[in-house]
């Protein structure tokens, strides 16, 4: 009886007065420089990828480069949020523009779209919202 008794004390004790023990550790923080590692260098720190509505109402956008690396031809593909591949756009220098019109009948699609451009060893991401 004394042992159950005992034992009923103490497990009211730990409940009552239990302490969690957490663990803190630095927040996450995404890398500010990112790119394409490659022949034991890294280039990205000076690739540009990036896109900007033109025209009227939007209806155009300008998708521009700016790579650090020299290849013969890439490309630059544009996906919507069911992975469906919308445009194509052939690259032959490490720096230019496309204009990519977005119209679609006599309305301008909106919505999210994923431009990728590959080109050589580098490959870049970005995304395109439209409204």
């Amino acid at each position: 009886m004394n042992t159950r008794f005992l034992f009923l004390c103490v497990a009211i004790f730990s409940v009552l007065f239990a302490e969690t023990a957490t663990k803190t550790s630095p927040p996450f923080a995404f890398p500010s420089v990112v790119g394409v590692i490659g022949a034991r260098s890294f280039q990205g720190a000076d690739a540009v990828f990036h896109y900007r509505p033109i025209g009227v109402a939007g209806t155009k956008v300008e998708i521009s480069w700016s790579l650090p690396v020299k290849a013969l031809r890439g490309s630059v593909s544009i996906f919507d949020v069911s992975g469906s591949r919308v445009k194509t756009f052939d690259v032959v220098s490490p720096n230019g523009k496309v204009q990519w019109d977005v119209t679609r009948g006599n309305k301008a699609a909106r919505g999210i779209y994923f431009a990728a451009i590959s080109y050589g060893a580098c490959k870049k991401n970005c995304t395109i919202v439209l409204y």
